[in-house]
């Protein structure tokens, strides 16, 4: 995963004329119509707000999981693909040594990256 984030970013400075939007779901949770708004807005498209706003609503995450279920991989009968859709609850699945772990790789792998400050532990560590 980090070595992908790395090569995208490379990429990215290596091609500054290629436009390219990052969107992140912590983000689209907080505002999802603003998000709808800045992804038309980045490739062009006219719209009103009353349609960003179905288009927020249509992909929420519920909206998503109940729209695709029929279509989704799934485990013991169970949508293998859309869990929780909530921010951090990754955590959950971690125990402190996992954690400890894994922010030792991040802080050694993503150093220097534009990324780094997204996920790192002090960020992370201070969200409700």
């Amino acid at each position: 995963m980090f070595e992908h984030l790395r090569d995208a970013e490379k990429f990215f400075e290596e091609n500054p004329d290629i436009e390219v939007h990052f969107q992140v779901y912590d983000e689209t949770l907080k505002d999802p119509v603003a998000e709808v708004r800045a992804l038309s807005d980045f490739i062009g498209l006219e719209r009103d707000d009353e349609l960003c706003r179905a288009i927020a609503e249509k992909c929420t995450f519920a909206r998503l999981k109940a729209d695709k279920d029929k279509y989704c991989m799934k485990v013991d009968g169970k949508n293998f693909l859309y869990r929780k859709g909530v921010v951090g609850d990754w955590r959950n699945r971690f125990t402190d040594e996992m954690l400890e772990e894994y922010y030792s790789v991040y802080e050694e792998k993503m150093a220097g990256s534009k990324f780094y400050e997204r996920y790192a532990r002090t960020k992370v560590d201070n969200k409700p």
